[in-house]
This record gives structure tokens, sequence and C-alpha cells, in this order.
């Protein structure tokens, strides 16, 4: 056991291959006869269960060869998939998008005409009266964060920087660079001040200022994502050109 977990460890891909070949003779047993007739557990789900098996020894795989091997699986799905999916967008699916739609809303609606008004909200405002206007906050409740609030940032890529520079492109100039650490210790906030990175900065301003907007945050569909959604499309094509051929 010792000789095969050493050999695994050290050729982790010798384990990948003994999970395929492992996987597709176990699925081609047929097991019992049933009503509805054998059962078979073929090759996708006999990989996967002696992968699981294999992975007892403790064997790890890469992380590039899982992004690969996760790429190709869903590849190969949308493949298969991707005429059915865009055949389904047809005038027989109406319905069917307009009961998801009506339930989507109705529950929207229900939910806030629910959490509109409560017996809590009630008693609240009765505890309140009571004391005397006093701010009463109910559990889970605390006060508005405050419009000024500061954050610590490292300093990366604005090496080299000045501070003016950064504050002034603060949105609508509406952050300030309070403290500046350097190697441990605590340097002045001098406007001219060029920054080095792996400094420390305590930046103050407004909530809002601080708050990365939506539309400059990068949005990724990553590997699976973008390998799903090519062979969908790949996928309507080829039986669209059968068709055409045909």
């Amino acid at each position: 056991m010792t000789f095969i977990q050493s050999l695994l460890h050290q050729s982790p891909e010798i384990a990948l291959f003994l999970a395929l070949a492992g996987g597709y003779w176990i699925g081609k047993f047929q097991f019992g006869k049933f009503q509805l007739g054998k059962f078979q557990l073929g090759g996708v789900a006999g990989s996967l269960l002696v992968a699981v098996l294999i992975s007892q020894i403790g064997v790890t795989i890469g992380n590039g060869i899982k992004a690969v091997l996760f790429a190709l699986f869903i590849y190969a799905v949308g493949f298969e998939s991707g005429p059915q999916f865009f055949r389904s967008l047809g005038r027989q699916s109406i319905r069917e998008i307009i009961m998801a739609a009506v339930l989507a809303i109705t529950g929207l609606v229900t939910v806030e005409w629910f959490t509109g008004r409560s017996i809590r909200d009630d008693a609240i405002k009765a505890e309140a009266e009571m004391l005397a206007g006093a701010s009463v906050y109910g559990v889970g409740e605390q006060p508005a964060l405050p419009m000024l609030v500061g954050r610590l940032f490292s300093v990366e890529r604005a090496a080299g920087r000045i501070i003016s520079e950064l504050e002034r492109k603060g949105p609508a100039a509406t952050i300030s660079i309070e403290r500046v650490k350097r190697g441990g210790k605590l340097i002045g906030n001098d406007p001219g001040l060029v920054l080095e990175k792996g400094d420390i900065l305590l930046v103050v301003g407004l909530l809002i200022g601080l708050v990365i907007r939506l539309g400059s945050v990068p949005l990724t569909l990553g590997g699976g994502g973008g390998a799903l959604l090519s062979r969908l499309v790949f996928g309507w094509f080829r039986t669209r050109n059968m068709a055409i051929a045909g």
C-alpha cells in the first residue's frame, strides 16, 4: 500500500487513467433484473465511483489539471445539451417563462406585504413611547452607519504616487489619507509624500466614497462557465448545419 501511495503521489496522472479505465470496465456490467430492465452504471458513473475510491488513498491532483478536466466536462455537457436548450426557447416555452416570472413577482410582493407591518413593529413603537422618546433598537438592529468611515489599505499598484494624487482621484474628492505606516512606524501624511509598496494607509471619507462602483468591478464567467456557454452555442450551430445539409 505504501508503494502505491508513493507511486500515485509522484505520478498523479496514473490515478486519472486508472479511474477512467476502471470506471468504464465497471460500467459495462449489468446488475439484476428489474421491471424496467437491467441496471447498468455506465462509463461516467463508473469513473466517478472508482475516482472516489482512489481518492481515499490520499492522492491529490493539481489545480491546473482539475480546471482543465472540469472545463472539458462542462464542454461536453454543453455540446450535448446545446441543441435541446436552444430548441426549448421556442413558442412552447413561453408558458413556462411566464409562470416563472409570475411566481417570482408574486413571491416578492407577498414578502414585501407581510414585512410591511407586523406585531413586532407595534411592540417596538409602544416600548419607545414608554421610554419617553429614547431610542430603542430591537434584536439584530443597530443605528445607521456614520457618514464618515475609515479603512486600512495596503499599497500595491499605487506605489510611486503621492498622497495628493490619490486624494484627487477619489470619487468626488470624498477621501482623505490621514495616516501612513511604513516599516512598522507612523510617518507624516504630507500631500507630497511618495508612497512605497507595502505602506499601510488609513483612508477616511464618506461611505459612498470608499465603496467600489458596480460598473468598475470586472465580471468573469470562469473557465467552467465559459466552456459551457461556448459549447451551448457550438452545439446549436452543429445541429443547425446538419439540418441545412440534410
